[in-house]
C-alpha cells in the first residue's frame, strides 16, 4: 500500500445515456473534489483525495459495481500541484502526457499561466494536466505549442471539458 498526496484522477466510461446518474453518482462521493464531463476517449475525468492505494482501489471497485459505469481508470497522485488562484476561462480540459522526463515536464509545466492542475502519476501517462483557456486561439497555443512544447513530452490525449 503506498501513500498518495494531493487529488488522485479518475478516467470513467459510462454507459450511452447514462451520463446524469454517474455525475450524480460520483458528486455524491466524499472522496471526490471535481468531476468533468469531457469529449474524446473518456466520458468523465474526475479527481479526488484518497490517503492511500487501498482507499483509491476499494473507490474504484465500488464505483465499477454501478451498472452505468463501463470502466474506471485510476491515476494515482504521486506529486501534486495546484494553482492558488483560478483563470477566467471560456474552455477547460485535461491532458493526459507522457514524458521520459518527468520532473522536468512539472517544473516547465508550473511556469505555463493556463495550467490549473498537475499531477505525477504511473502508467502509460504520467503526467495529467488540467488547464483553462480564454478563446478559441488560447486551446492552440495552450495544448499544440505550450504543453506539447513542453521539455520531455512524447505523447498526449486532450480531453476538452464540456460545460452545461
Amino acid at each position: 500500500m503506498s501513500q498518495l498526496k494531493g487529488e488522485s484522477i479518475l478516467l470513467l466510461k459510462v454507459k450511452p445515456g447514462e451520463m446524469h446518474k454517474a455525475v450524480r453518482n460520483l458528486e455524491r462521493s466524499e472522496e471526490i473534489t471535481e468531476v468533468d464531463t469531457v469529449l474524446g476517449f473518456y466520458d468523465i475525468v474526475a479527481s479526488g483525495a484518497f490517503d492511500d492505494s487501498r482507499n483509491l482501489t476499494d473507490f474504484i471497485e465500488k464505483v465499477e459495481s454501478n451498472p452505468f459505469f463501463q470502466s474506471c481508470y485510476a491515476r494515482p497522485s504521486y506529486e501534486f500541484w495546484k494553482r492558488r488562484t483560478k483563470s477566467d476561462s471560456h474552455g477547460q480540459g485535461w491532458v493526459l502526457i507522457r514524458s521520459n522526463l518527468p520532473s522536468a515536464t512539472l517544473r516547465e509545466l508550473k511556469k505555463l499561466p493556463n495550467i490549473q492542475k498537475l499531477v505525477l502519476t504511473s502508467g502509460d501517462f504520467n503526467i495529467v494536466a488540467n488547464f483553462s483557456v480564454s478563446g478559441p486561439g488560447d486551446w492552440k497555443r495552450t495544448v499544440f505549442e505550450e504543453i506539447q512544447g513542453t521539455t520531455g513530452v512524447k505523447e498526449t490525449i486532450t480531453l476538452p471539458r464540456l460545460f452545461d
